[in-house]
């Protein structure tokens, strides 16, 4: 799991979520634009939610590993649309994506 940490704000999210908002957000960074995603969560009490982002160059956003001894949050498809709209923004592999991206999403 992950915290990730935006404007001034903590949410408790899966790690390949947290890593795709991040990979998104730098993309946007890179190219002067911004994106609204949806992420989701789980609040204070375990319970989830979905989060609004606006991600692009002014964002201020970080993430950090953390123990918890709740399930790991997951959403394939979330992330796999984030990395697929980082990927669209520039060239190669996007950021983060394991070695075998390409072979493995053809």
């Amino acid at each position: 799991m992950k915290q990730l940490h935006i404007g001034g704000d903590t949410l408790l999210t899966g790690t390949d979520l947290a890593d795709a908002a991040l990979e998104l957000a730098a993309r946007l960074a890179q190219i002067e634009q911004v994106e609204l995603v949806e992420i989701p969560f789980l609040d204070d009490d375990g319970q989830p939610g979905l989060a609004r982002l606006l991600l692009g160059p002014f964002t201020q956003i970080w993430s950090r590993t953390v123990t918890s001894d709740r399930a790991e949050l997951t959403d394939p498809v979330t992330v796999l649309a984030m990395r697929i709209r980082a990927d669209g923004y520039g060239k190669g592999t996007p950021i983060g994506a394991p070695p075998d991206y390409y072979t493995s999403h053809d």
